[in-house]
């Protein structure tokens, strides 16, 4: 493995906790990543020197860094994976080049949730597709094909369902408790939300002052953001947004 980010942190310890040994790691030389490395017991490595015809590595770089790694693996390994949303395959010729993308959100040192997780998968080569799908299973996932057009799509899905909404809840949590009130108090109201969209469609499950039209409720509601320009902008866009699709 390449990288030892959000992702890639993640990813070795649930593939360590499969069972699954990593004979090493290069990332970054720091007290942190050492320990981590002893504690899924693997080595820890710098240098691309270090990988000499392995069968396999993934690469969980940044998106701007995975051509120059994919560069850098050519030669040294059987098959390089890299787990990027956006970047694509490759050139037609490129055959040991992999793409292994879970479909989750990922934080270092939080153990995220794999089960049932899709993870979109696309090769050239039909025994390294043989073997991610394995690998994708063995982690509790959903492998599955995706072309690389495809995943730019879901990634950017993901982007707007999954960042964006933990952004409008880090706008939520700074003015609510600046009120001292606790962001908890929201989260069943937040949980039902999913449930419904995902159960009946998130046009049909949406509510409020926007989708009723009671434009003196929204304005009353902006005058009192006023003090918070960040989350009074995102609400009046996104009022503006539910009326133009509602109307």
């Amino acid at each position: 493995m390449i990288g030892l980010g959000n992702l890639g942190w993640n990813l070795a310890k649930k593939l360590s906790e499969k069972g699954l040994h990593i004979a090493r790691i290069m990332a970054e030389s720091n007290e942190e990543n050492q320990n981590f490395a002893e504690s899924i017991n693997t080595q820890l490595c710098s240098d691309y020197h270090d990988f000499t015809k392995e069968e396999l590595v993934f690469v969980c770089v940044r998106d701007h860094q995975v051509s120059d790694v994919l560069d850098e693996l050519r030669d040294r390994t059987l098959w390089s994976v890299h787990t990027s949303g956006s970047i694509p395959i490759g050139s037609a010729s490129a055959k040991n080049i992999g793409v292994f993308y879970p479909f989750q959100t990922f934080k270092k040192s939080y153990d995220a949730q794999w089960h049932d997780v899709p993870i979109f998968i696309e090769t050239r080569d039909s025994a390294l597709d043989k073997v991610l799908y394995t690998i994708g299973s063995t982690l509790g996932a959903k492998p599955m094909p995706l072309n690389s057009s495809q995943r730019k799509q879901i990634h950017i899905a993901g982007v707007v369902g999954s960042n964006f909404t933990n952004h409008l809840l880090h706008l939520i949590d700074k003015e609510i408790t600046s009120k001292d009130l606790p962001l908890d108090l929201i989260k069943p109201l937040v949980f039902e939300t999913m449930r419904k969209a995902f159960d009946i469609g998130p046009e049909e499950a949406q509510t409020g002052p926007a989708v009723r039209g009671d434009n003196d409720v929204i304005d009353d509601h902006l005058n009192y953001l006023e003090s918070s320009k960040d989350l009074q902008e995102v609400y009046r866009h996104l009022s503006t947004s539910i009326q133009a699709l509602h109307s």
